[in-house]
């Protein structure tokens, strides 16, 4: 399947942080992806919790390419200007928006059931919830535990080149 075209699609923050991190593994395959969802007119959510994971993988990204960086002495706040420039990269692009739970009630109850009924994480499981409560029916994301939602109508499509781009 082709990258969609004119949807509203959620950004795992695996997929930012191939994105954004330089010589990550998937990086190639992450920059042909945002280049596509891009230029194909897609609006691309993202949640508070997908900001906050992708700032962790930022950093340990930097910590695995860079192994004098998990000496004590580095503090996370040594690695402020790499992860204010992401912030600069997320919130240039117009087609960007940060969103939360329109209801969020339901949405935790919901990633509730997808921990019971897909063995998720949690964290995977409010993903899910994001985009769901969003109306949201494609995530972005090269995690395998995304792809049994299609139960759930929602497509994930993997970045990675060497996979089909939507599974």
């Amino acid at each position: 399947m082709m990258t969609p075209t004119n949807e509203n699609i959620y950004l795992d923050s695996n997929f930012l942080v191939s994105y954004l991190v330089p010589n990550h593994d998937h990086s190639t395959g992450a920059g042909q992806m945002m280049s596509d969802l891009i230029s194909n007119n897609n609006t691309l959510f993202y949640s508070p919790l997908t900001f906050s994971e992708t700032l962790h993988g930022i950093v340990s990204e930097e910590k695995k390419q860079n192994p004098a960086l998990t000496s004590p002495q580095v503090r996370q706040s040594d690695f402020y200007e790499d992860l204010k420039q992401f912030a600069d990269i997320l919130l240039a692009f117009p087609q960007t928006k940060l969103a939360q739970f329109t209801n969020p009630m339901q949405a935790c109850s919901n990633s509730l059931e997808y921990i019971r009924d897909f063995n998720m994480k949690s964290a995977d499981a409010f993903h899910v919830a994001y985009a769901l409560d969003l109306g949201i029916k494609y995530i972005v994301t090269n995690d395998g535990k995304f792809n049994q939602i299609t139960s759930l109508n929602l497509v994930k499509v993997d970045f990675c080149l060497d996979s089909q781009t939507t599974n």
